[in-house]
């Protein structure tokens, strides 16, 4: 596991690692959509365009997950920065 050393590494590397789940799904259906293709009709219809057709569409869906990911972080952190000193203000 790689250890990020700033704020921006971490997001970078959160960034990469949603693009890579989101490529990894987005292949295995086009290719499970192909063999039932196969099955069906009895032909192969798998082309490399079909593949990078889904880049742009997985980097869409990485920035949202990726900025959300990380401003959830930011904020459970926020939040737990300021719980104990709300504990002892109360007491």
């Amino acid at each position: 596991m790689i250890r990020p050393k700033s704020s921006l590494q971490a997001f970078l590397l959160l960034f990469f690692y949603c693009f890579l789940m989101f490529m990894l799904v987005s292949v295995s259906g086009v290719i499970l959509g192909a063999t039932i293709n196969f099955f069906k009709m009895g032909r192969w219809v798998l082309e490399c365009s079909e593949i990078l057709r889904l880049i742009p569409g997985a980097l869409i869906y990485t920035v949202f997950a990726t900025v959300g990911i990380w401003g959830l972080s930011r904020l459970k952190s926020y939040k737990e920065r300021k719980a104990p000193g709300d504990k002892e203000e109360k007491s």
